[in-house]
């Protein structure tokens, strides 16, 4: 195992939701093929990674790198607005809620990596 350290560490933004569980591939399929296609053509985005938490309790996280915090506050709102209606569509109203997110005064910044 090799640790990677980065020289510029990105900026993650780490989202939470509650899915409802018999919906939880199709939520991770809408994350592929709906959020990072979008996201990956905005400036600065870097990648993400999705975790869930125990079986049955639907808990999601998403986590979104970004070259700095500047280009993700930076993000177009009202495209934005535009791709979570979209993808509150895909899901059905109720079926995903939104949990919370790291608040701004607590940003973290990916330092180094094991893998």
């Amino acid at each position: 195992m090799q640790q990677y350290r980065y020289d510029k560490a990105p900026y993650i933004e780490e989202l939470v939701f509650r899915v409802k569980p018999e919906l939880l591939e199709q939520y991770i399929s809408l994350n592929a093929s709906h959020w990072i296609p979008g996201l990956s053509a905005q400036k600065g985005f870097l990648g993400g990674e999705l975790w869930v938490g125990e079986e049955g309790t639907g808990e999601v996280a998403v986590i979104y790198f970004w070259e700095n915090d500047e280009d993700f506050t930076g993000l177009d709102q009202e495209w934005l607005a535009g791709m979570k209606r979209k993808a509150g569509e895909a899901m059905g109203e109720g079926n995903v809620v939104f949990i919370g997110r790291m608040q701004a005064s607590k940003k973290k910044y990916k330092l180094c990596e094991c893998r």
